[in-house]
């Protein structure tokens, strides 16, 4: 950026999509198994999505899942058009259902036992 204040910048940036590959593939496998939960539940409140996971599987899986990481991922959900969140109730959506079905068919079968989908 330029530091003479008479220069101004407008930015506008546009998501494209999760990110699926790289360092952030982590992040993105934690995203599509809450997303599997959604979808599982049909209507679940932002705030009981972590119940819906056993306790392994919040705190032995990296990242551990915490209601403030759970809030920040149900956000990208949303912005991508994968979740509906309305008055704090999250529901899967038909492009959400899509992208779990095509993450789902790129994995071997240890590694869907391993992520539970």
């Amino acid at each position: 950026m330029c530091p003479d204040v008479r220069t101004a910048a407008v930015l506008k940036l546009e998501a494209v999509d999760l990110v699926d590959h790289g360092y952030d593939i982590v992040f993105f496998r934690r995203e599509m198994s809450i997303l599997s939960k959604i979808l599982q539940e049909r209507t679940v409140k932002i705030d009981k999505i972590i119940g819906l996971f056993s306790r392994d599987e919040v705190y032995e899986v990296y990242p551990f899942l915490t209601p403030m990481l759970i809030s920040v991922f149900v956000e990208e959900l949303e912005l991508m058009g994968y979740v509906d969140v309305q008055d704090g109730m999250v529901s899967g959506t038909g492009e959400g259902r899509a992208k779990l079905e095509d993450y789902v068919s790129t994995l071997s079968h240890e590694e869907r036992e391993a992520l539970h989908l």
